[in-house]
């Protein structure tokens, strides 16, 4: 595929300028259409996992994205009572954990694609897209993307049956781990942040919800009373929680066709995942790399089939692996959270570092050497 194709990206959010990014990398000139008037300051907390942080490295983003987030050093799980069950230890890995708040992340990753690349993003546009024959459409557009209609991917989102909410407040115990507190059908994540602020998304299971979608506010005294049965230390956090966001959790199959024609969708638009593994960041900058390399060495044949074939199998165990978290987490029968809480402080007592290894698969990937 000639370098002097027309790319055009539907979407500026993480999936859209880093494959524009990733594209640059090989002298291709793609533009981006965003449907929002500019990159507002929205969104909250984000994790980058080492396998995104390896993507960073190779848009040479690395340094400056470690210098804006807060390195996290391990993941703590706790009961709900505040008892430790597991602590995974990040440091021995060769990259480090990030976290961000969204739009840090959206900045240094905008600030490289229109300063650094001079690549055009066009804000205010028409969340339709526009198919041209002499044209790439490049799908980045979330999860109600558009361009996966025109595509065929159009199986419809199904309720979990849980919701979520999420919330910013003033972070007044600084520390660099990931807590999950895991209770009865709920469980909370906490995590600081690198500018004062203190992350938490609270997920409990709901028979049902109407609309699906993160902007809607809630009140705190709803939040208050799901996690009430919970230790001292979330009912601390939960009361500085003035109006919390909440939106139901819907599962979208990834899709069983990402591309037609000259249209491939990538991230969000492909592959929705449940927040309970925090990998939909990373896996769309998985995409964006991935993308931009097979286009450049697919020679015959459709670059965005092998593109498919190449992240079908590790974006559905992603997804299939996040599922099963929510579970684990969510233990209500207490026999089976005593056994299962259990085996895992054994192991964690036998060998720390055999919880951690078992995600080797995901954090270790890297596209970037080879």
């Amino acid at each position: 595929m000639k370098t002097d194709d027309r790319i055009r990206i539907q979407g500026a959010g993480i999936a859209g300028l880093a494959t524009a990014l990733a594209l640059a990398r090989h002298g291709f000139r793609p533009r981006i259409v965003e449907q929002a008037p500019d990159f507002a300051r929205v969104g909250a907390g984000i994790q980058i996992s080492p396998n995104g942080v390896a993507i960073l490295d190779g848009l040479k983003l690395g340094n400056e994205a470690r210098d804006r987030a807060r390195i996290i050093r391990a993941i703590r799980l706790r009961n709900h009572q505040g008892a430790d069950v597991l602590r995974m230890d990040l440091t021995k890995r060769k990259r480090p954990y990030l976290v961000f708040h969204r739009a840090d992340l959206i900045d240094l990753l905008a600030e490289a694609v229109q300063v650094r690349e001079q690549i055009p993003v066009h804000f205010g546009m028409s969340p339709e897209p526009v198919v041209r024959d002499d044209e790439i459409l490049i799908g980045a557009d979330g999860v109600r993307s558009r361009v996966r209609a025109l595509v065929g991917a159009t199986k419809d989102p199904v309720f979990t049956g849980q919701v979520a909410w999420r919330a910013l407040i003033p972070d007044t115990t600084p520390d660099d781990e990931v807590q999950v507190f895991m209770g009865p059908g709920r469980h909370l994540v906490t995590y600081s942040l690198a500018d004062g602020l203190r992350n938490i998304v609270a997920v409990e299971e709901r028979k049902d919800w109407v609309e699906d979608g993160w902007s809607h506010v809630d009140d705190s005294g709803d939040l208050k009373a799901a996690f009430s049965e919970f230790c001292d230390e979330v009912q601390g956090l939960i009361a500085s929680v003035v109006r919390p966001n909440i939106w139901g959790l819907f599962r979208r199959p990834v899709a069983e066709r990402w591309h037609k024609d000259r249209m491939v969708l990538v991230g969000d638009a492909a592959h929705t995942t449940l927040p309970f593994l925090g990998q939909g960041a990373n896996m769309a900058l998985e995409d964006a790399w991935i993308l931009a390399e097979v286009m450049v060495r697919t020679k015959i044949g459709s670059p965005f089939r092998r593109f498919q074939d190449e992240r079908f199998q590790r974006v559905t165990r992603i997804v299939a692996t996040s599922l099963a978290n929510a579970r684990n987490y969510h233990l209500s029968n207490p026999v089976a959270r005593f056994v299962g809480h259990n085996l895992l402080r054994v192991v964690w007592a036998v060998n720390p570092d055999i919880p951690l290894r078992s995600y080797d698969w995901l954090y270790e990937y890297d596209p970037t050497t080879r």
